[in-house]
């Protein structure tokens, strides 16, 4: 699921049991969100909030991936950056191998 989001405001952690709570309502395993206007390499910004939706899905093995924008930033907000929020941890895999047709 794909969401613009408009920022989360990091000290109303209510954005964040509101969008886990989708996630669980709607049986979401990933949830992307953009403009989170949060400045997520800004002390516990980034461990305060994964541990907030680990405990919302109920989930230990839920992740949180973010971005930031390369704009110098003082504060928790900070314009743009994303967000990748799931329920386990994201690993790269081949499921299934087929072989193309024949073409001609």
């Amino acid at each position: 699921m794909y969401g613009n989001i408009h920022g989360i405001n990091i000290k109303q952690q209510d954005r964040i049991k509101e969008i886990t709570s989708y996630m669980n309502t709607h049986e979401i395993d990933i949830m992307v969100l953009t403009d989170t206007n949060t400045h997520w390499n800004n002390g516990n910004v980034y461990k305060g909030t994964l541990n907030k939706i680990r405990r919302e899905l109920k989930e230990k093995k839920a992740m949180l991936y973010t971005s930031d924008t390369l704009v110098d930033w003082k504060g928790k907000y900070k314009p743009g950056g994303t967000a990748i929020i799931t329920k386990s941890q994201i690993s790269s895999q081949i499921t299934q191998k087929n072989k193309a047709p024949k073409r001609g």
